[in-house]
């Protein structure tokens, strides 16, 4: 993320622009005294070169554009509106005399205060002075050189107008240049099945993806950020993102409910532009919001970081440095409630150092209040895909005086984010992925993945890999997104803070500033501060009885009251029950007397906490009940007489219980010979007369004891004993229980 350092113009002379074209290497700023001065800038036609779009979409409705296009000695090529300036000044009536010299009109403007107006100019520039251009850039971009080729000399015309402006103490001018996308469409090689997938390797489980789960090695960890705000209770909290870019699909599945278009731009358009690689991509702006916020767990394709939280901003505008700047400033200055707290663009240009150095100075006030607002939206762009260090630097005389050869927009302006790409399952970078080789921050901020699994779209309807950084950027703004809902009270320089502290260091392999992205962590750190050491409570009743089941319920509070189920506060008891449900734990204990149960818990967070709980487990004794004999019953000596008793024990047998227990009968007649009698059932006879006490006593394993009697008589015997009445066994009375 790129500063701003513009001089001061002094005595009518137009701005020395410094951004970073003196080297960071030991070069000295100026030749020695005597030697040669840094040559001339040169521009000619070629006839080789042409856009690669003929024209773009007028501002606000209006005609299409049309577009020349530059090369520097390098190769590289930047697109520009072929009949526009850009103007920064503080007095339209000086842009007025600028727009009568060249014959155009003022197409619109960005007016802030505490800064210059921002125009869009039309122009005819053959009315250029080119015979002032090479000295005039002498002062205004004194410590950089280009020889640029053009692919008309309306393009050279263009660009020694935007100079002449420049020279005006009130005014600063640039060329308006084009930004295209900078992903690849098809890099060919549960979120869908595997059927729906071009690839064998797909899973289905997004948590299983290399770039989403955590100690993998991107160790990114998307999937457990959204365990740490639903466990938090944040999970609901919604964050906008407007995806700057072109050919959304409106009624994709995997977008987010909460889906607006903004920049006057249309749904289901197709982007006009080809990728990186002269690939066409026409639903270049559906795969870009897929990897930032493609809602995960919906059977529909994939899944993006932001997609349990975000909103989505579509916003469609030409593609030209002036619609860039006009949608950033209206979200930030005239749509403060509505606006989006995140931005992507995947979009970009490789401008040559002499004229990026005059867009830098053009767009410096605008960018710098920007910068200062506290609604301006944290934003991303794409690093580009052509594997360059966009910090490279053009040295001369032996390396004393170097200037970085290219400005990469929007990534090395004021405020951005630039985002360079990892290779699949790998923290190395894609070898297709520009990089820094700074050792400062002033490069490429931090890397996300280059490939992920993108799709459906209506081109390509499988899921299949995609590249490109155009999804590297989108990722990180989507995890910038889930750190904003994890703490909505964050600035947006609070975020960007936390995302930079907890990203991985190194293992890019590049010699720079490698930070890599670590959505776990960010989140984790966005949530830390309400993240309180948990508390366990513990509810059971005090006492449980013997072998029967007995329940204690475990609830874990955790980030200030919240209830924190098991899945997130996972449970530990000792001993260990015989079952569990959720956070309830069953016991069924074989001793009786006191039992201590110890629970421990650990957060999502780390934070640990544990609780007991003791409960006197209870042996009841056993219930008898005699059916037969009857009491006071009378019987003659030598009759048979039933005996029938039941005994259970609510402690024994399968729950729920009761169950049975043995039975033992006693008389209270020494002489009764068939006594004790073992069994609960049973036949004897009594060989004297009188009144005697049977007594049933029950015992349970443990010792406890109960009994029942009844009282008969024994009566001498009639010549003619009655008929004797048998019953069966009797199974225990649960009404004796």
């Amino acid at each position: 993320m790129r500063d701003l350092a513009v001089a001061t113009k002094t005595r009518g002379i137009a701005p020395l622009v410094a951004w970073a074209l003196v080297s960071s290497l030991a070069c000295d700023s100026t030749p020695p005294e005597g030697e040669e001065v840094i040559p001339d800038s040169t521009f000619q036609v070629a006839p080789d070169l042409a856009p690669r779009l003929d024209a773009i979409d007028g501002l606000d409705g209006g005609a299409p554009r049309p577009l020349g296009a530059m090369r520097d000695d390098t190769g590289q090529i930047a697109e520009f509106v072929l009949n526009e300036l850009l103007i920064s000044a503080d007095d339209e009536a000086k842009v007025e005399a600028l727009v009568n010299r060249y014959g155009g009109s003022i197409l619109g403007s960005i007016t802030l205060d505490d800064a210059p107006d921002l125009y869009l100019v039309r122009v005819e520039p053959e009315a250029a002075d080119l015979g002032r251009l090479t000295e005039d850039l002498k002062t205004l971009v004194p410590d950089a050189q280009n020889d640029l080729e053009f692919s008309s000399q309306e393009g050279i015309d263009l660009f020694a107008a935007a100079v002449e402006a420049g020279m005006d103490p009130g005014m600063d001018a640039s060329l308006n240049f084009v930004m295209v996308p900078s992903g690849f469409s098809d890099r060919t090689t549960a979120e869908a099945d595997v059927t729906s997938a071009s690839d064998s390797t797909y899973d289905p489980n997004a948590f299983e993806w290399p770039y989403m789960n955590k100690d993998s090695a991107q160790d990114i960890g998307v999937g457990e950020a959204w365990r740490l705000l639903e466990a938090s209770g944040r999970i609901s909290n919604r964050v906008k993102i407007a995806i700057v870019d072109g050919g959304f699909q409106r009624n994709h599945p995997d977008f987010p409910e909460s889906r607006e278009m903004a920049g006057g731009g249309e749904w289901n358009r197709e982007h006009p532009w080809e990728c990186t690689g002269g690939m066409p991509c026409p639903w270049h702006g559906t795969k870009v919001t897929q990897a930032a916020m493609a809602a995960p767990n919906n059977n529909a394709g994939v899944a993006g970081p932001a997609g349990p939280v975000a909103e989505l901003m579509a916003a469609q505008i030409p593609g030209d440095v002036f619609g860039y700047f006009r949608f950033l400033s209206t979200i930030v200055f005239d749509a403060i409630v509505s606006g989006p707290r995140v931005l992507n663009n995947s979009s970009g240009s490789a401008i040559p150092a002499v004229p990026g150095a005059l867009l830098r100075a053009t767009l410096g006030p605008i960018l710098l209040l920007i910068e200062r607002h506290p609604a301006r939206p944290l934003r991303f762009s794409s690093a580009g895909n052509d594997g360059k260090d966009i910090d490279k630097m053009r040295c001369i005389f032996r390396g004393r005086i170097c200037w970085e050869r290219t400005l990469f927009i929007p990534c090395e302006l004021r405020g951005t984010l630039c985002v360079g790409g990892m290779d699949w399952d790998s923290t190395a970078r894609h070898p297709d992925s520009n990089y820094g080789s700074k050792t400062d921050p002033n490069s490429v901020d931090i890397y996300g993945p280059y490939v992920i699994w993108g799709g459906p779209t209506p081109d390509q309807p499988l899921v299949r890999k995609i590249g490109g950084t155009s999804y590297s950027s989108p990722f990180v703004a989507g995890v910038a997104a889930l750190v904003w809902a994890a703490n909505p009270s964050l600035g947006p320089g609070e975020v960007w803070d936390i995302i930079r502290e907890t990203a991985h260091v190194g293992g890019v392999g590049v010699d720079g500033y490698e930070r890599r992205i670590n959505a776990y962590a960010a989140v984790r750190a966005a949530l830390e501060p309400d993240a309180d050491t948990p508390v366990v409570t513990l509810t059971g009743s005090a006492a449980a009885p013997l072998n029967r089941e007995w329940s204690v319920v475990a609830t874990v509070s955790d980030f200030d009251g919240v209830t924190c189920p098991p899945v997130y506060c996972p449970l530990t008891f000792d001993p260990a029950p015989t079952r569990t449900t959720g956070n309830v734990a069953f016991y069924t204990f074989d001793t009786a007397g006191l039992k201590t149960i110890t629970v421990q818990t650990e957060t999502l967070f780390e934070h640990s906490a544990s609780a007991s709980i003791t409960v006197d487990v209870v042996n009841d004794p056993p219930e008898v009940h005699i059916s037969q004999p009857t009491a006071d019953a009378i019987f003659f000596m030598g009759q048979a007489v039933q005996l029938l008793a039941s005994a259970s024990d609510p402690n024994e047998g399968p729950g729920p219980g009761p169950g049975p227990v043995p039975c033992r009968w006693t008389s209270s007649v020494a002489g009764d010979a068939a006594f004790p009698l073992t069994g609960c059932s049973g036949e004897v006879t009594f060989s004297t007369l009188g009144t005697r006490t049977l007594t049933v006593t029950a015992t349970d394993p443990e010792g406890q004891e109960a009994s029942a009697s009844v009282s008969i008589r024994i009566d001498p015997p009639p010549s003619d004993l009655p008929p004797e009445l048998m019953l069966g066994a009797v199974t225990p009375d649960p009404a004796y229980n």
